[in-house]
């Protein structure tokens, strides 16, 4: 049975997701947004989220969770007055995403945006589409159209699969 990976973008509005093998060049078996109707309640929509990850993550066996670190996004958007009521809600997201992986003992690898760009050999203003041209010389069956916040989720994911890989390695060398 091959591992999977799965990589999230938090978005209240739109929550990127993706799920990767966990082989040595990764193949991508989902990449999706799951998105809330702005219409409905928070609690409704936290909901909403919630279901449709825990069962993106159940249903694909998921062995690791990668989610795209809020915390330095959140204060850069307060420096230039970008953050606003959803930026508290993507917070909320992010909780929502570890408690889930607590509920389903999935182990948790966040991973900071600057670090990404990094990782990937690009420069810390690296474009989205830099970053999806990356993601697709080093994964396998990327989908030609694919969903804006689905392609850093699918980023995230690529990292953990590293980073499990790496755990991996160690433990039985």
């Amino acid at each position: 049975m091959i591992n999977l990976i799965a990589g999230f973008d938090p978005g209240f509005a739109n929550l990127g997701a993706g799920v990767l093998t966990a082989e040595e060049r990764p193949r991508v078996v989902l990449a999706t947004n799951i998105e809330t109707d702005p219409v409905h309640e928070t609690q409704d929509r936290i909901a909403t989220l919630w279901q449709a990850a825990r069962g993106l993550l159940v249903a694909n066996q998921c062995c690791a969770i990668g989610i795209e670190a809020q915390a330095g996004v959140f204060a850069a958007k307060s420096k230039v007055k970008l953050a606003n009521s959803n930026s508290a809600m993507v917070r909320e997201v992010v909780g929502m995403l570890r408690t889930l992986a607590l509920e389903l003992g999935i182990p948790l690898y966040e991973a900071e945006p600057r670090v990404m760009r990094q990782v990937m050999g690009l420069s810390a203003d690296a474009t989205k589409a830099q970053m999806e041209a990356v993601l697709r010389r080093l994964t396998v069956g990327v989908p030609e159209k694919l969903p804006n916040h689905a392609a850093d989720a699918l980023v995230v994911g690529y990292l953990t699969q590293r980073a499990v890989r790496a755990q991996m390695r160690r433990r039985i060398s």
